[in-house]
Order: C-alpha cells, then sequence, then structure tokens
C-alpha cells in the first residue's frame, strides 16, 4: 500500500538536520516535536508531519494535462505514480517539459 514518498534529497537533508539538532527539533508547532526522531513518526503512522512528504499520488493512466494541473493544485514539482496503489514511480515536472520540448521539436514545430 502507499502512503508516501519523500525525496531521497529532503529526507537526506532532514536525517543530517536531525542528527545535527539533537533528533530532530523543529520550531514549526504541529510538525515534529522537540526530541521526536523520525523513527518514532513513522513508526506512530503520522507521516504527514515529516518535512517534505508527498502523500498524494496519480495513477499511470492520468493524461499529462491531468497530471500537470495536479501538481500546480498542490503546488509540487514531483508525483509518486501508483498503481493497484503500489508505488511505480515518480513522474516530474521537469520530465513533462522535457517531453513537450522534444515533441515539438521532432514534429518540427
Amino acid at each position: 500500500m502507499f502512503n508516501g514518498y519523500i525525496p531521497a534529497r529532503d529526507l537526506l537533508a532532514f536525517l543530517e538536520w536531525e542528527i545535527g539538532t539533537e533528533k530532530g527539533i523543529l520550531h514549526d508547532p504541529g510538525r515534529i516535536e522537540i526530541g521526536e526522531p523520525i523513527v518514532e513518526i513513522i513508526n506512530a503512522g503520522d507521516i504527514n508531519r515529516i518535512p517534505g512528504i508527498i502523500t498524494i499520488s496519480v495513477t499511470n493512466d492520468k493524461s499529462v494535462n491531468e497530471i500537470y494541473n495536479i501538481m500546480l493544485e498542490n503546488q509540487t514539482s514531483i508525483l509518486p505514480v501508483v498503481s493497484e496503489d503500489q508505488f511505480v514511480g515518480i513522474i516530474t515536472k521537469d520530465s513533462i517539459i522535457d517531453n513537450i520540448i522534444k515533441h515539438l521539436l521532432s514534429s518540427g514545430t
């Protein structure tokens, strides 16, 4: 079952920050509590409190336009792709734009 995705660079930054600041002290009420390590948050099933976590996803039958609009609505440049509630990959805003440019160049437009 898909629960969430966090880009590796965001997780690494958080873990480096967590190690350097006594296990994850954030000054953002409602997110991470003082001294609460990320492992405890994951074990409690409260992953929405992890900075950078993406809990929305798209299915592989969505059109590029639908996916791009979901990205805009949710202010994200990356979305996990799921099939039958299983993670199958990611799609990025950059990859969408790259494909549009390649299509335009190959069609001679």
